[in-house]
């Protein structure tokens, strides 16, 4: 059983980094989740090793067991994202990436992101004068989708914990 980062932690982890580390550290944290999933979900996970299955692998198992294939969507764009930053130095996240993985969320997780930055540009009278979401930079989209998509992991697994009890 893995311990889970609250949302908080991970948005400080994230803004630590630079895009590279931000898209590598929520890449990690969303495969860890990921891992445990199958472990819940499929009934000798060991035997899964000799597969040697890499992310995608492990979401189209995670889909035979169940998972809304629309969700994995998400997955596999945080997992494209990060494969161009470790397979192409120099590599800078674009609006292009981050409209992307916003438009691989299904419509309520698209929601939650504009939610979640409604609350967060309501929440302080210095962040009352941020710009729409449309207008923040690439970094920033991405750090509140990733929350999004981090939130998305951590519901499949409560579902899939609550379906193997």
């Amino acid at each position: 059983m893995i311990d889970l980062i609250s949302n908080e932690k991970f948005l400080e982890d994230l803004q630590q980094e630079d895009e590279l580390g931000a898209v590598i550290r929520a890449h990690l944290y969303i495969e860890r989740i990921v891992n445990e999933i199958l472990r819940v979900v499929v009934p000798f996970p060991e035997s899964l090793k000799s597969l040697c299955l890499d992310f995608n692998g492990k979401l189209s198992v995670i889909c035979a067991m169940g998972m809304k294939e629309e969700t994995k969507k998400c997955f596999s764009q945080i997992g494209r994202l990060r494969n161009r930053f470790a397979h192409e130095p120099n590599y800078r996240l674009t609006k292009s990436d981050t409209n992307s993985l916003y438009k691989s969320l299904e419509k309520e997780d698209k929601n939650l992101v504009q939610k979640c930055y409604r609350d967060l540009s309501g929440s302080s009278p210095e962040w009352k004068d941020m710009p729409q979401f449309k207008k923040l930079s690439a970094r920033d989209q991405f750090t509140l989708i990733a929350i999004v998509v981090k939130t998305i992991a951590v519901n499949v697994l409560s579902d899939a914990r609550s379906k193997s009890a």
